[in-house]
């Protein structure tokens, strides 16, 4: 009975501090979701790309080497890692600003003719503008892991799906507000993302007490489920929906519903009550045998043998916030092994560099994205090689989006609230699916692309959520933000080796003497098929991380 009145009090003075906390939380999770929108920025390449071909006459090529050096800008996160580890998230997010306005306003003024063209220009003003939403990106993802670390799969999954949807966001606004006049479109983006930006700041703050962990309630996690996930998936369909209809016309009053779509996430800010999917998702931990202080921790699976490995009790978060007597319970009461963690003092970026468990997750994702970047960078061109139109390149472009987006969230949603799998089960499924894709590519036409599309893009966002969601689990700490900085590195080695040297090599082999533009299915087989063995091989390393993650 002492025991129980003992936990109970320690209950009441966690749900004490917690209220003190509230309005840091949704500062925190508002920050990040809005910061990875406008980090959505990156995507804005493809809308502006074939103007500037067309409008300085430059060979594919070219455009080539300019849409890599962007991709390397956006996902060399290296020194926004260093960033936030040493200062907190609002230099990253200030340096950020300034990076992807000058790097708006020179392509601006490239293209509006009130700076002189040359591609070495070009391609510092993409590189410039898509790093500066790098930082972004770079900011938001370490600020939600570090802020949410026993909810980071239903967080993470949530803010890299509105990620994953941004750039079908930037060419609906296009499409809605500026079609044709580019000119104005970029001047908009050198103005209103750094605005936008600036204004997150207020909500970006990292709590660096252990006790103070920011962990969601049973009641805070179902209205992130129930109001979040629910608001992205209408977003997705009327995304989908809207650029279908804008295919040649303008309609500004598709572009205001979205800005509208995209306000009613601050709902999250209010205490909302989602009775229903408390219910459900009470039900279900309560099926799988866990306890309430387990239900936020993906460390405390429901089916583990034993307790996580960790090297110090001040590094268990359910001990801080007073759930000793639960925690033991839900360990107690699991039935085989999920992944192990160190603590914050042992994993430091040197001993993490020196893991083996991290570089596997490094190569299986930069196989993994890099071919999905590689249909990314060249739908286009698959396009025309099987004689499709225009505007059904647009749809395919959605497709892959809205994929991406359903990736990137299911992938968190999933792995942090159905615990059948441990996460690098979840990384093995997932590399599974992107081999599945490549396979369909091997013989695509154009009414099976639809399907090797989305199923492309689901694979390409789900690593974009796994990746952090894995490292986090491993490796979360004083350092998590340089570790993530690197692992997106390979991200930027997967677009260049992949798609700018080896899709490009293989497109120009099989282009016929004489001609520019290559047709049939031989022109992206060979690379489709490389993608495909590439993808097994990684499964097979996908299977010894789950090894030595026992």
């Amino acid at each position: 009975a002492g025991v129980t009145t003992g936990a109970r009090e320690r209950e009441r003075e966690s749900m004490t501090r917690r209220k003190a906390h509230d309005v840091e939380i949704w500062k925190s999770l508002l920050t990040a979701l809005y910061l990875e929108l406008l980090g959505g920025g990156v995507y804005a390449f493809g809308v502006y790309s074939p103007i500037i071909k067309e409008q300085f006459g430059l060979k594919q090529g070219t455009i080539q080497f300019v849409g890599t050096v962007g991709n390397i800008g956006a996902w060399f996160l290296i020194p926004a890692g260093y960033s936030f580890d040493a200062y907190g998230p609002r230099p990253g997010i200030v340096i950020g600003v300034i990076l992807c306005c000058v790097g708006y306003l020179v392509l601006w003024g490239v293209i509006s003719n009130r700076i002189s063209y040359s591609t070495a220009l070009l391609a510092f003003a993409a590189f410039t503008a898509q790093h500066g939403c790098g930082w972004w990106d770079g900011t938001a993802v370490p600020l939600a892991s570090r802020n949410f670390p026993q909810d980071r799969g239903v967080i993470v999954g949530l803010i890299k799906g509105f990620f994953g949807i941004s750039s079908s966001v930037v060419t609906v606004l296009y499409q809605s507000f500026f079609r044709p006049d580019i000119s104005g479109f970029m001047l908009t983006l050198a103005i209103g993302l750094p605005a936008g930006a600036l204004a997150s700041i207020l909500g970006a703050k990292v709590s660096h007490k252990k006790g103070d962990c920011l962990t969601l309630s049973l009641e805070e996690k179902a209205k992130v489920v129930a109001v979040g996930y629910l608001l992205l998936a209408v977003l997705v369909v009327y995304i989908s929906v809207s650029s279908l209809y804008q295919k040649v016309d303008r309609i500004p009053a598709l572009g205001y519903i979205l800005l509208g779509l995209l306000s009613c996430f601050g709902a999250l800010y209010f205490p909302v009550e989602v009775k229903w999917m408390e219910e459900k998702l009470a039900a279900k931990y309560s099926k799988d045998g866990q306890s309430r202080a387990s239900v936020s921790n993906p460390l405390l699976h429901a089916s583990d043998t034993k307790p996580v490995v960790t090297h110090s009790r001040e590094t268990n978060p359910l001990a801080l916030s007073g759930f000793e007597d639960e925690a033991k319970v839900a360990v107690s009461s699991a039935s085989r092994h999920h992944e192990r963690r160190w603590s914050e003092a042992t994993a430091s970026y040197g001993f993490v560099m020196r893991q083996e468990i991290f570089w596997l997750i490094f190569l299986v994702c930069f196989v993994g994205i890099g071919g999905g970047i590689t249909l990314i960078n060249n739908i286009g061109d698959l396009n025309v090689s099987l004689s499709g139109t225009k505007g059904t390149k647009d749809v395919y472009v959605v497709l892959i989006s809205v994929g991406s987006c359903m990736g990137r969230a299911g992938a968190g949603l999933l792995s942090d609230t159905v615990r059948t799998w441990s996460r690098s089960t979840y990384l093995l499924a997932n590399t599974i699916l992107m081999m599945v894709a490549q396979v369909t590519l091997c013989i695509a036409s154009l009414d099976t692309l639809y399907l090797s599309c989305f199923l492309v893009g689901v694979g390409f966002g789900g690593y974009f959520s796994l990746m952090p969601i894995l490292l986090g689990d491993f490796y979360a700490g004083k350092d998590f933000g340089k570790i993530l900085g690197t692992a997106m590195m390979a991200p930027a080695l997967g677009s260049l080796i992949f798609s700018t040297v080896i899709a490009s090599s293989f497109y120009s082999s099989a282009t016929k003497n004489g001609e520019l533009i290559c047709k049939g299915q031989r022109c992206f087989n060979k690379t489709w098929g490389l993608l495909a063995g590439c993808c097994f091989l990684a499964c097979l390393l996908c299977v010894r991380l789950k090894s030595l993650s026992k």
